[in-house]
């Protein structure tokens, strides 16, 4: 039996394995050519099918993927380091967009500027917990700081009733100021006798 557009005499070695018995069909030089072929003519058709079946076996792909890894934790671990030195810039940047991705989905759920002073610059803005309990929190629960536990609050539906967001300074004035950020503290703010 021959390759239909090449010629080439089909082997179980050179046919695909569903085709270890060939009557008829390709080679696999061939009909990896063809699915390329395929796939840039219809694209979308194949993109929505692939999404499709995603979106349906959530859990199915999950479990598949901790199973594969847990099975083959040594080689993974040692193709993600191979990964990760040979494309150590991309790595970085590809955190530093997640990272901006996640703290901007918080940004927006808490309002997008500091509910004392107004400042809305991203780089200056934090998470605040409104009862002062944060260093109990992260105690009681094991919480990480900075994006991690950014992602905590995603994951919680990022609840308004125990958290705010707060510009650094508000929020460390209110750690030194016993609860209370000077701005908005009634009368004159402190000044240095010196």
């Amino acid at each position: 039996m021959t390759c239909l557009k090449c010629g080439v005499t089909l082997t179980p070695a050179n046919s695909s394995p569903s085709q270890r018995a060939p009557k008829r069909g390709y080679c696999r030089t061939c009909q990896k050519a063809r699915g390329a072929k395929y796939y840039e003519e219809n694209r979308d058709k194949v993109n929505n099918k692939a999404k499709g079946y995603r979106t349906a076996n959530k859990e199915k792909i999950s479990v598949r993927g901790k199973t594969y890894r847990k099975a083959h934790l040594g080689e993974v671990l040692t193709r993600s380091a191979k990964y990760r030195a040979a494309n150590r810039e991309k790595v970085r940047q590809s955190g530093r967009e997640s990272r901006f991705r996640i703290k901007a989905g918080l940004l927006t759920a808490y309002g997008g500027k500091c509910v004392c002073c107004g400042e809305s610059a991203p780089l200056f803005l934090t998470i605040d917990h409104k009862n002062g309990d944060g260093a109990k929190e992260r105690k009681e629960k094991n919480l990480k700081g900075g994006v991690h536990f950014y992602e905590k609050l995603r994951a919680w539906g990022y609840p308004q009733e125990h958290y705010q967001l707060l510009c650094y300074n508000c929020n460390c004035a209110r750690q030194i100021n016993r609860g209370v950020c000077p701005h908005q503290e009634a009368g004159e703010l402190w000044v240095s006798p010196v």
